[in-house]
């Protein structure tokens, strides 16, 4: 008797294991903290450092295919050895003297001669004539306004430690004005400021709202 086919038993599904699934869930979500770490990490170092896309965009681009050409630098100012004439108080009359000093300053650079100039008279004169400028006074800033006006800003001993009386704060102030336009060609007035501010008076004689122009009728000639 023939022998009875037997039948093959079905083959039991495999049952997915959890620890894989698991596993594989770990390493998807890895992949994706380290590409959004990446790209975290990649905006913060664009934002910190610009120059990056400027490169980038510029390889291949024709319009940055030439070499930049950088501007030349600025030529340092040649210092040069002038005599100037500076302005003090006489002390047998009320005018200005003149007291010719050498100096040095730099060719052409307007500021800089300014605080030469200014420097040299808060030094004192050097011959038998009076300061005008009170002691420890010194210069906060110097500007231009235009190409003709000069600012000096003066530390606040130039009002609190004068001594006051109209012709006192007219040498004091002629002094400077004076100095500065008779000796630079290019400057025509000169605006006199105590703290960054124009006073109404040094010390309530001359009024220092305005600009001031040279007055030659003061200095002592002869």
């Amino acid at each position: 008797m023939a022998k009875k086919a037997q039948r093959s038993k079905p083959k039991k599904k495999a049952k997915p294991n959890p620890r894989s699934k698991k596993s594989s869930s770990v390493i998807i979500r890895l992949v994706i903290f380290l590409v959004l770490a990446v790209i975290t990490l990649g905006s913060i170092y664009v934002i910190k450092n610009p120059d990056v896309l400027n490169r980038f965009s510029r390889k291949g681009n024709p319009l940055f295919s030439q070499p930049v050409v950088k501007p030349p630098a600025p030529v340092p100012k040649k210092e040069e050895a002038v005599r100037v004439n500076l302005y003090f108080s006489d002390f047998k009359s009320d005018y200005l003297i003149k007291e010719s000093r050498k100096v040095v300053w730099k060719r052409g650079d307007v500021k800089d001669q300014m605080r030469v100039i200014v420097t040299e008279l808060i030094k004192g004169p050097k011959g038998d004539l009076i300061q005008t400028i009170p002691s420890q006074t010194s210069v906060r800033k110097i500007s231009l306004q235009g190409a003709k006006m000069g600012v000096i800003d003066f530390s606040q001993e130039l009002s609190r430690n004068h001594p006051g009386g109209a012709s006192a704060e007219v040498h004091t102030i002629y002094s400077v004005v004076n100095s500065l336009l008779l000796n630079i060609s290019s400057l025509k007035e000169i605006r006199i400021l105590v703290e960054g501010k124009a006073l109404e008076t040094l010390k309530g004689h001359i009024d220092c709202r305005d600009p001031f122009k040279p007055d030659r009728s003061i200095i002592k000639t002869g």
